[in-house]
């Protein structure tokens, strides 16, 4: 039950994410992230109410996928620790640390070969698209003079150990994030190459040592997440009360509504002294703080966990990495397109559009995402394993 309910929580996640680009594509007054729609609070006040409701409440947290990118990473770090904990084969972590490099690697290598492709013969339409949702950030995906060599060092080096925005927008602006899974995989399976056997106490010690140094980056929510797994093997704040449970996930869904400093009730969270000391990285320290009070709450909660153990929910956790990577190609090719022709040709309303765009949008990337899993995403797997054992062998 416990894994089924995780696999649904990355489901909810990565619906999350999806959204927020849905919205920033189409309907940008909806992510109104200052750095992406310079919208001021007076413009937001003309909005109609629902729009308000849906931006100044934490209703936000339902697209905010910079929220739920942490959501991602701490159940990476839960569910790598997890499997430490209880493999019992010595080889394990060191097999681990080559087989996760390719485990990643391979589905994003067929990822961006789509976009190089789809760059070559034209078939993105985000440039013309954001021209008419109004929508900057649409206009910078996949707007490049691709080349074939340049995408596969970015795949295969790049993007883990330091990249430019340039190559990101070019070949996959959705995958800023994918140094912290492998960094944080493999920050995880030292650890535990080092500190198995070691008394509580000890790696308490090391966790601290870790929040300290890693407090101004992503790798703070995997390390978030490998505490949470340790306290969930060694039996630790199982049987929390239910208000205090309650508590912390309002506070978790309220910090993952955070978009800017100047919306009502959020100023109280523009304190100085924590500017000075993460500057621009605050917005996203809060996030990951939420989204661990978030995940911690709902993995102690009985209604949660029979939520997200559905049917549903756990077959989009099982998709849900290839939903990630393949969402953006569709938004800025396909939906970008019918978005187009929408408003070009059927001339219909900022709404229509949207919501036509998001509903195939929607059902295009579940589709594609389902035969990208079994074919290329579960084969990852295998023949990350096959390449492993060849390797072992020549040893």
């Amino acid at each position: 039950m416990r894994i089924k309910y995780i696999e649904g929580t990355r489901g909810l996640a990565v619906l999350i994410v999806l959204f927020e680009h849905l919205m920033l594509a189409f309907y940008p007054v909806l992510f109104p992230y200052i750095n992406d729609i310079p919208i001021s609070l007076d413009d937001l006040a003309t909005q109609p109410l629902l729009i308000k409701v849906f931006v100044f409440t934490p209703l936000f947290v339902f697209h905010n996928g910079s929220f739920a990118v942490m959501i991602f990473l701490i159940i990476s770090g839960y569910v790598v620790s997890y499997n430490c904990f209880n493999k019992k084969d010595e080889n394990y972590i060191t097999a681990s640390f080559f087989k996760r490099y390719f485990r990643l690697t391979i589905p994003i290598l067929f990822s961006c070969v789509i976009s190089y492709f789809l760059l070559k013969v034209g078939g993105f339409a985000n440039v013309n698209a954001s021209w008419l949702s109004h929508s900057p950030s649409l206009s910078q995906g996949y707007a490049c003079d691709a080349n074939f060599f340049d995408m596969i060092k970015f795949v295969l080096y790049d993007e883990y150990l330091g990249t430019t925005k340039e190559e990101l927008l070019c070949y996959g602006p959705i995958l800023w994030m994918m140094y912290a899974l492998l960094q944080g995989s493999f920050l995880v399976y030292t650890f535990y190459a080092l500190f198995a056997r070691a008394s509580s106490r000890l790696r308490i010690f090391i966790y601290i040592a870790l929040i300290i140094i890693f407090s101004k980056s992503l790798l703070l929510a995997v390390i978030l997440g490998m505490i949470l797994c340790d306290m969930d093997v060694n039996n630790v704040f199982q049987n929390v009360n239910k208000i205090i449970l309650l508590i912390m996930l309002l506070s978790g869904i309220c910090l993952g509504s955070l978009i800017r400093f100047d919306f009502p009730f959020y100023t109280i969270l523009d304190i100085d002294f924590m500017k000075n000391y993460f500057g621009g990285w605050l917005l996203f320290f809060y996030h990951i703080i939420g989204a661990f009070l978030l995940f911690f709450a709902l993995s102690r909660l009985s209604f949660s966990i029979k939520v997200f153990s559905s049917k549903v929910a756990v077959y989009i956790g099982k998709i849900s990495f290839s939903i990630y990577i393949l969402h953006m190609i569709v938004i800025c090719s396909l939906s970008s397109y019918i978005f187009v022709w929408l408003k070009n040709d059927i001339n219909a309303s900022n709404e229509l559009s949207f919501i036509v765009t998001s509903v195939m949008t929607i059902v295009v990337t579940i589709l594609l995402s389902h035969i990208f899993h079994h074919y290329i995403e579960l084969k990852s797997i295998n023949w990350s394993q096959s390449l492993y054992n060849f390797v072992s062998r020549q040893k």
